[in-house]
Parts: structure tokens; C-alpha cells; sequence
């Protein structure tokens, strides 16, 4: 049995600037958030973060972000092309 190469899309792509003081307690709840991105620091100085959000995962990840920015800890959260994808 021949199975075509399926390929999956590209995770969606976000940038947050978090409140430098409560960058653990951000990485913290998202980890606590079982499957709903993966996060890494991009610019210590700037205390900016890219996330790699499944798109199944938007709504809750959005619902986490939306609770995060209302209390302080992230600054600004943009959407942005996935800058892993070259096929742009």
C-alpha cells in the first residue's frame, strides 16, 4: 500500500514582550498548559517570546494569553507568519 507524503501545516506563530520581573510566572503557566505551544525566549534584553501555537490550540492559547496581558505579565502578543515556514 503506497501512502502519499502528507505534510502538516506550520504551527501559528506569536510574539509576546513580557513584563521582565514575571517572565517565570508566564513560562510557568504555559508549561502547566499541557500541549498548548511551545514558547522560548528570542530576545533576553527585550524580553520577547515566539510561540509556536497548534492551530487546534489558538482558542485555549488565546484564552491563556488574553488572562496573562490582564494582569500584566505580557505586555503585547502579535500573530505573525511562522518564520520557520520558507514556503511564504
Amino acid at each position: 500500500i503506497k501512502r502519499k507524503h502528507m505534510r502538516k501545516p506550520y504551527s501559528l506563530y506569536y510574539h509576546a514582550i513580557t513584563d521582565r520581573k514575571r517572565t517565570w510566572f508566564v513560562s510557568g503557566i504555559i508549561r502547566n498548559e499541557k500541549d498548548i505551544c511551545l514558547e522560548r525566549c528570542l530576545d533576553k534584553t527585550k524580553s520577547l517570546f515566539e510561540f509556536f501555537v497548534p492551530t487546534e490550540m489558538e482558542p485555549h492559547f488565546l484564552e491563556v494569553m488574553n488572562f496573562l496581558m490582564e494582569g500584566g505579565y505580557i505586555l503585547s502578543l502579535e500573530k505573525l507568519p511562522n518564520r520557520l515556514n520558507t514556503n511564504l
